[in-house]
């Protein structure tokens, strides 16, 4: 299953859009930054993990710099991302 991230500002959440696969930036659509005015743009910093499967960053405005909320992006996983990402730095692979 593909979850799709969304972004969190004032405990209202607003789904986001990549533009292209790689970007390093998402569209807030139909939102301007509460900062500078521009259309809202973002990039996340300070990437956590949240809870057992999801992964929370700061959203800066690409515009303006400023924090505007936050990027979550709920993932699936067999052990939860703790777990996963120990697993992972190890080397082994799971088939």
């Amino acid at each position: 299953m593909k979850h799709q991230p969304v972004i969190v500002i004032g405990g209202v959440t607003h789904k986001i859009k990549t533009p292209y696969e790689g970007a390093s930036y998402a569209d807030v659509l139909e939102m301007v930054c509460p900062h500078c005015g521009e259309e809202l743009r973002v990039q996340g910093t300070g990437r956590r993990i949240t809870s057992r499967d999801t992964y929370a960053a700061s959203a800066l405005c690409v515009a303006c710099e400023t924090v505007v909320g936050e990027l979550r992006l709920k993932v699936d996983t067999l052990f939860g991302l703790e777990e996963d990402e120990a697993v992972f730095r190890l080397g082994v692979k799971i088939y």
